[in-house]
């Protein structure tokens, strides 16, 4: 006899994995006309612009450029800054075993390395090392049995489970259009060198209803002055910025990640109302990456027998992974940087970069110890003719602990560390200090199985078999054993047991306790 088994489908998380490759990408920039002949270069600067991303099985394709620019001083005399733009076209493939087109994939990129060689004075060979990194994520859609149905009477056990699986990543874009005053204690605008914008102070809140954003998105600009070309200046903006996406909170959402970045589109010069060009015309986009974990509780039948019948169940084990810890953690850092030589009198600092890079992490119980060392890149303008642009880079070391909740076990993990609200503090003759937050993204995962019934038969016991069972029994209880195990052992049921032996149904047994059992006559 043949039994209905009622399907619930859900998907799971088959395994996580992280790819890295390492790339280098070359091309020769070429001087445009009317621009004066290189002789030395002050600063090169390279970000990378991705365009498409494709998943295929074991291959990920992406196509994008690297946008160059190159800031040197001429030959001869004149030390005005001469600023050029380039790229170099990225179109190639990353090899990840196991990639299948329907997984999840978060690609990220990050340019290692990038210097030149002055060829002759009207070319340069631009050579860029590029580190890709891809967090996969693999999902399959599996069902369990929430229910049977039979013109037998069976016996069920349950048991509930409880499986997170991440939703698919989203971006949502939102426009931001400024413009920016150049205060009249400085020089008017003759051109753009370089322009940075960054996010500072993010806030992300979650309501039943939307993600609500909060943020200070800071432009800083060094250009050249229209009255006097050798003048470099500096001037930096706070804008800012909040907004929101419609999103219904799920009831089984269990997490929510949000991450901010700005994309810039288009910088102007434009005259202020005594035509003077005193306004720089901004237009970018502050994009919200966001993913949702939806918890699914859910009661699977687990076994099944039928007292006077022979039960033949057919399945296998699934296995999966399962978040158990999720948490973002802010640890607020200082640097102070030897910066000899330079001085607030005769240095205006443009920008900070930081980078953290993640060494080794161990977890060790529910203490997870993260060591790694964060990269740091400042640059400023000088007074030096020949000097005008500088970078000071430097590094530092980091080692946090971090508690979690899990317990001893066999977990995977995964570590992201990112280095937010980076600000320049104090700048005193030969010291810069900066301050900022290390935001460490910590995800574990534990692994687990699934029992997938495919099939299950009811046939009738033959007399013998019945025979087999005793009339009555006084069982004494084995450590660990629970009435659903002796019923079905004795081929009878939970509710007879506990009759009985006037037992609750729910009633824990202890090892050594004896328990009357009695054979059923008729079933």
């Amino acid at each position: 006899m043949s039994v209905d088994l009622i399907k619930k489908w859900i998907n799971v998380t088959k395994s996580t994995q992280g790819a890295s490759s390492q790339i280098v990408k070359e091309k020769d920039i070429i001087v445009p006309d009317g621009k004066a002949d290189v002789q030395k270069i002050l600063l090169l600067d390279g970000k990378i612009r991705m365009d498409q991303i494709d998943v295929q099985a074991n291959k990920l394709m992406y196509k994008g450029q690297i946008d160059v620019l190159i800031l040197y001083v001429p030959e001869g005399a004149n030390n005005s800054v001469v600023k050029i733009n380039g790229s170099i076209m990225l179109e190639d493939f990353m090899i990840v075993e196991g990639l299948e087109p329907n997984d999840r994939v978060n690609f990220n990129y990050d340019i290692e390395n990038i210097h030149y060689t002055i060829l002759n004075e009207r070319k340069i060979n631009i050579k860029a090392i590029i580190a890709l990194d891809a967090d996969v994520t693999s999902t399959k859609e599996v069902y369990m049995i929430e229910d049977v149905k039979t013109e037998e009477i069976v016996q069920k056990k349950t048991e509930e489970i409880d499986i997170i699986t991440m939703m698919p990543y989203k971006e949502e874009k939102k426009p931001l259009k400024e413009e920016l005053t150049i205060p009249q204690n400085k020089p008017i605008i003759g051109e753009i060198l370089k322009q940075t914008m960054k996010i500072k102070e993010e806030q992300i809140k979650r309501t039943d209803e939307e993600i609500i954003f909060n943020c200070i998105v800071e432009v800083s600009t060094m250009y050249k002055s229209a009255e006097d070309e050798n003048n470099l200046e500096v001037v930096s903006y706070k804008i800012p910025f909040s907004g929101n996406i419609e999103l219904i909170r799920d009831d089984n959402e269990a997490y929510i990640s949000c991450n901010l970045e700005v994309i810039p589109t288009y910088t102007e010069i434009k005259p202020d109302y005594d035509g003077e060009d005193r306004i720089i015309g901004i237009e970018c986009f502050v994009n919200a990456k966001y993913a949702t974990y939806n918890n699914e509780l859910s009661e699977v039948v687990d076994d099944i027998y039928c007292p006077g019948k022979k039960v033949t169940i057919s399945g296998d084990n699934e296995s999966y992974q399962n978040i158990v810890f999720k948490d973002t953690v802010d640890f607020p850092k200082k640097v102070n940087l030897n910066a000899e030589g330079l001085s607030p009198e005769n240095n205006k600092i443009f920008d900070a970069e930081m980078v953290a890079k993640v060494e080794d992490k161990i977890l060790n119980g529910n203490i997870m110890t993260v060591e790694g060392f964060v990269e740091i890149k400042v640059t400023y303008i000088s007074e030096d003719g020949a000097n005008k642009i500088g970078v000071l880079e430097d590094a530092v070391p980091f080692e946090i602990e971090l508690s979690t909740t899990v317990n001893k076990g066999d977990y995977t993990n995964k570590i992201e560390v990112l280095v937010k609200d980076i600000n320049v503090v104090n700048f005193s003759k030969d010291n810069i200090t900066l301050d900022y937050n290390l935001e460490f993204d910590i995800n574990i995962y534990d692994k687990k199985e699934l029992k997938i019934i495919d099939d299950i038969i009811l046939e009738d016991m033959t007399k013998e078999e019945l025979s087999e069972y005793p009339s009555i029994i006084v069982y004494t209880v084995k450590s660990g054993e629970n009435l659903w195990e002796i019923a079905k052992r004795f081929n009878t049921t939970v509710d007879d047991i506990s009759e009985v032996n006037e037992f609750e149904k729910d009633a824990k047994l202890k090892g050594g306790e004896k328990v009357i059992i009695i054979k059923k006559t008729k079933f």
